[in-house]
């Protein structure tokens, strides 16, 4: 049947005045109308019911089918299309409904008009909130997809996102017609979906994710060919991560993604909400001069919402600057190369000179790739010289240290000052990487962290490794990498470069993880090991370890105890 004859039976029912044709559903047609009675305009959605051939099928799927639609009625929020009336004519039915001024994120997407991520992740709360209300009045939407989601201009400069769609969703997005083609979207079912299981406001979640997933990365995380390998795609694959598509994205938000595209519904977020919500801390990084929280009772700071392309990752900051310098300096001339050559010289005299008069010298572990870690023979202070001082021109230091020979003669202040003939000093003992016969060139490097104790790696081999402070001999001259590990703190990493580089110092920040807090209504105190911490919606940074967890409104109180993993991220809410 043509649109013609469509619109002659739609112009029938009711009160109804049909304006224009707006676009076409899922089964039917869909148009802008007016209700005279009191100067609405709507828009009327028809479902073609003659589609289905079987009497009683066709019966079994209009009472459902009304039934969904006047539950949806019952539905009263300001990011939800609403319901107004449900008739039936023929072998047809209508559902009249909102009519909504704007485009959906399906027609931003294809135009590629999407608004700011910090707008988008605003659109995104919204519609989280509004199928939490949903699902809280026990209604599942089941086909949340960026075709049924409108961003409604309600002002000029205003606009605000709405589902549409609910009350037709569960026929939609179910049912197969007489020729056995699924009507709807299956791109963006959840796994219980397809496989026919009980389901619940976790399966719109999912939806969401997928829908996530596309606006950040520009891509579907479930496609194939066919239908029969998409839903297999859906229920057993999982997705490309999505810093990998998009990389100004954070890891964390493969995280916090991974964990809402879960194939059983226990192990998504609670809610929509706890999902967006977690979402929008992954998708901004905390300056880092002010933490969330990087004692207890400090207070805790909200990050703001980024834009994608500022987003980066803090533990990929020291080796992209690292990078970046060396890169620079193979591209500028020779002066440039001087001025960062005098830096390094003038950073290790600085650091030789505080530790020359800090008082007795710490006690030096220098690791033995070829066995266990030795420690440097005692010093006999009776024989210690006053340090030299530091030269008054920098430019005089030179740009490596010359070759050492096997045995190291004492120092010669030392000599000056000792009473009889200079004995030779005790070979130093360092790490030195395995080679038969050290090349010329080669040079030590000295690393101190802070606190002391970490392990340092250079270029991923245990055989050359050592605990700071130490000393890692005859290392080749070019480029290096290194790791420092400590227990409860983050691993850092560095690039050097031999012999320029003699001397690192590697300042070492506590592990910690993330840990959102909600609550509905906001604006709850949240305390946290016995220290008033920050105001809900708040994002806190704890250390790693347990930490008692209470979140008051008035006389209302809920206390937890949390375990805080490295680089976690946990979720909790309070509904009052």
């Amino acid at each position: 049947m043509n649109s013609a004859s469509i619109l002659k039976i739609v112009e029938q029912p009711g009160r109804y005045q049909i304006l224009e044709q707006l676009g076409r559903g899922g089964m039917g047609l869909v148009y802008k109308a007016l209700d005279p009675a009191i100067g609405r305009t709507v828009a009327i959605k028809t479902i073609h019911l003659s589609e289905l051939t079987d009497p009683s099928e066709r019966q079994r799927v209009r009472e459902r089918l009304l039934r969904e639609a006047q539950s949806a009625g019952i539905l009263s929020h300001p990011n939800i299309v609403t319901v107004y009336d449900v008739l039936e004519k023929e072998d047809y039915a209508y559902i009249v409904m909102e009519f909504v001024r704007g485009a959906s994120l399906a027609s931003l997407m294809r135009d590629r008009r999407l608004p700011e991520t910090a707008t988008l992740i605003v659109y995104l709360r919204q519609v989280a909130d509004a199928l939490d209300y949903a699902h809280r009045k026990g209604i599942i939407h089941r086909d949340i997809k960026p075709a049924n989601i409108l961003i409604s201009e309600t002002a000029p400069g205003e606009q605000i996102a709405k589902i549409a769609d609910f009350g037709v969703a569960k026929f939609i997005s179910h049912d197969i017609t007489h020729s056995g083609t699924m009507i709807g979207t299956p791109n963006y079912m959840s796994p219980e979906q397809i496989q026919g299981l009980a389901i619940d406001g976790r399966s719109d979640q999912f939806s969401l994710a997928v829908v996530v997933y596309e606006l950040l990365t520009g891509e579907k995380p479930f496609t194939a060919d066919t239908l029969p390998a998409l839903f297999y795609s859906i229920c057993k694959q999982e997705p490309r991560l999505a810093h990998q598509i998009k990389p100004p994205l954070h890891e964390t938000v493969d995280v916090i993604l991974r964990r809402a595209l879960s194939k059983e519904p226990p192990d998504r977020f609670p809610s929509c909400s706890d999902f967006v919500g977690a979402l929008s801390v992954a998708m901004a990084e905390p300056p880092p001069t002010a933490p969330l929280i990087a004692e207890a009772g400090e207070p805790a700071v909200v990050p703001p919402v980024y834009d994608l392309p500022s987003i980066t990752r803090r533990r990929r900051a020291d080796d992209a600057d690292v990078a970046a310098a060396a890169s620079e300096s193979h591209s500028t001339g020779k002066k440039l190369a001087l001025i960062v050559l005098l830096c390094f010289a003038l950073a290790a005299a600085i650091i030789l000179i505080v530790r020359m008069n800090s008082g007795p010298s710490l006690p030096m572990q220098v690791a033995n790739p070829n066995g266990a870690p030795v420690s440097p023979p005692p010093v006999n202070t009776s024989t210690v010289a006053q340090p030299a001082r530091l030269p008054k021109d920098f430019t005089e230091l030179p740009a490596a240290p010359p070759p050492r020979p096997q045995a190291q003669p004492a120092t010669q202040t030392a000599t000056q000052t000792a009473p009889k003939a200079p004995k030779p000093a005790p070979p130093r003992n360092t790490a030195v990487p395995s080679q038969a016969v050290p090349p010329a060139g080669t040079a030590d490097v000295e690393f101190l962290s802070e606190p002391t104790g970490a392990k340092i790696t250079v270029d991923a081999r245990p055989d050359v490794s050592c605990t700071a402070p130490c000393t890692i001999s005859r290392l080749q001259p070019g480029r290096h990498t290194l790791t420092a590990d400590l227990n409860g703190y983050a691993t850092a990493r560095r690039i050097f470069v031999v012999p320029q580089d003699s001397s690192l110092y590697i300042p070492l920040s506590r592990s910690s993880g993330v840990m959102l807090v909600t609550s509905v209504p906001s604006g709850s105190t949240v305390i946290v090991d016995g220290k008033p911490a920050a105001q809900t919606p708040a994002a806190l940074r704890l250390s790693v370890g347990v930490h008692h967890i209470v979140i008051t409104n008035g006389f209302s109180r809920k206390e937890e105890t949390v375990n805080i993993d490295p680089d976690s991220f946990q979720t909790t809410s309070v509904r009052w």
